[in-house]
């Protein structure tokens, strides 16, 4: 660099008289520094500005990274999607020779990092968070990676800068579980404190994780419908809730949960509604005829029978008890039944008509469309004969209190009329 040249004098007393031109000493000036890098510098400026640029140049051509590396191990509620990272140039200058990148024990690794001026890389690799595992939250915010460091200078391996570090979290689900109770005799006494339900998930796509999990369902015995609002259920029956019900799967694709089972509850049907309700049905209690045959006085009489057909015409078979008065038909369930005496004990009249028992759903019995009280699960029935040649008195006196009645009736009007027509005659006098 030349500062400040000028023309060589000084050679005689005469100043004008100069050796070399201006132009001749920086032409050989010049000649000491490499082609194309000569440069004057005629004030002080311009000597600041060459040793900046100079400066720069040295700079650009050192490397701020050498060999360096990048550990990145993976967050322990996530796994990684693939099994390779793509390592990229996207520096204004690019990379004859990129960084080598492995993924090993859920750890990745950048090994050969080289930088210089105007470089710069980009490492892409998808990573996906377990929403399946057991100790999965909702809405908790996970780390996505480890401590994650980079070594700029392999040959200064306590020189180490730590990246930030994301994190994510997934979304849960609640969830009504539901059991619904129907009696037809409204006696929900037979009904228990609680029912378990077992609650199976799909589409899991992690090996070794859970399948399905349980709840408990309680109410009383005044509510009809038990709900039981939950985000979790529990690994094994009756015991903690401990299971999140994540809203997705590993694979992102939306998880579906449905009761598959139940504890079976006596006396009861149970039958699916939905994904999540139940219904039990009270079974219907077969019901059991007893007849007992009497002459109207509260008396027994023995020598009768009976036949008893459903509405299907199938006979139905009975007992009778030793005196003979008593007949007992059992297993009746919900349907028309028709009582028929085919033979009347000796001396009384048969019953003309059947009786026709009908056996409703909600448990209720009529007898000719009658409604008859049910005891312990028994329809008891009296049924009275007369004896032949009297009049009928089945269900009450009969007749001949009505002709009885018509009779004092009849006397007491006509005695009014004629004492009506004694006084108008005793007037008219």
């Amino acid at each position: 660099m030349g500062i400040q040249l000028g023309k060589d004098i000084g050679y005689t007393n005469n100043n004008s008289d100069t050796y070399l031109t201006d132009a001749q000493v920086r032409a050989r000036m010049s000649l000491l520094a490499s082609t194309g890098l000569y440069q004057d510098a005629a004030s002080a400026s311009d000597v600041q500005k060459y040793l900046k640029e100079q400066a720069n140049s040295v700079v650009s051509t050192f490397n701020t990274v050498n060999n360096g590396v990048i550990s990145d191990p993976l967050g322990t509620q996530f796994i990684y999607n693939g099994t390779n990272a793509d390592v990229t140039s996207v520096g204004s200058s690019g990379l004859s020779v990129l960084p080598t990148a492995q993924m090993t024990n859920n750890s990745l690794s950048l090994s050969n990092v080289t930088l210089g001026k105007n470089q710069e890389i980009q490492i892409h690799y998808q990573i996906r968070l377990n929403t399946e595992s057991s100790n999965f939250v909702p809405e908790h915010w996970y780390q996505m990676n480890g401590r994650t460091t980079f070594t700029p200078n392999g040959s200064n391996p306590d020189n180490i800068v730590d990246f930030g570090i994301p994190s994510a979290k997934g979304l849960g689900v609640t969830l009504n579980f539901t059991k619904i109770w129907e009696e037809y005799d409204n006696d929900s006494s037979g009904r228990p404190q609680n029912v378990t339900f077992e609650v199976q998930r799909n589409k899991t796509t992690m090996p070794n994780v859970w399948q399905k999990g349980y709840i408990n369902v309680l109410g009383t015995k005044e509510q009809n419908t038990w709900i039981q609002t939950s985000n979790k259920i529990s690994e094994q029956k009756n015991g903690s809730s401990t299971l999140w019900l994540p809203k997705y799967n590993t694979q992102g694709e939306e998880i579906k949960y449905t009761i598959t089972n139940e504890t079976a509850v006596p006396g009861y049907d149970s039958t699916k509604v939905n994904d999540v309700t139940y219904k039990n049905t009270k079974q219907f209690i077969p019901l059991s005829l007893e007849i007992t045959k009497e002459n109207g006085l509260g008396e027994k009489l023995k020598g009768a029978k009976f036949k008893l057909i459903d509405s299907k015409e199938t006979e139905i078979l009975g007992e009778v008890d030793s005196s003979g008065t008593i007949f007992t038909y059992k297993n009746l369930k919900v349907g028309k039944y028709y009582l028929q005496e085919v033979e009347a004990p000796e001396g009384y009249a048969i019953l003309k008509k059947n009786m026709m028992i009908e056996i409703l759903t909600n448990g209720l019995v009529k007898v000719d469309n009658e409604s008859v009280k049910v005891e312990n699960h028994t329809i008891k029935l009296t049924v009275n004969n007369q004896k032949v040649g009297t009049l009928p008195a089945t269900g009450g006196p009969g007749y001949g209190v009505y002709w009885i009645l018509s009779f004092i009736l009849f006397t007491l009007f006509l005695i009014m009329g004629i004492v009506y027509l004694l006084r108008i005659k005793n007037n008219s006098k």
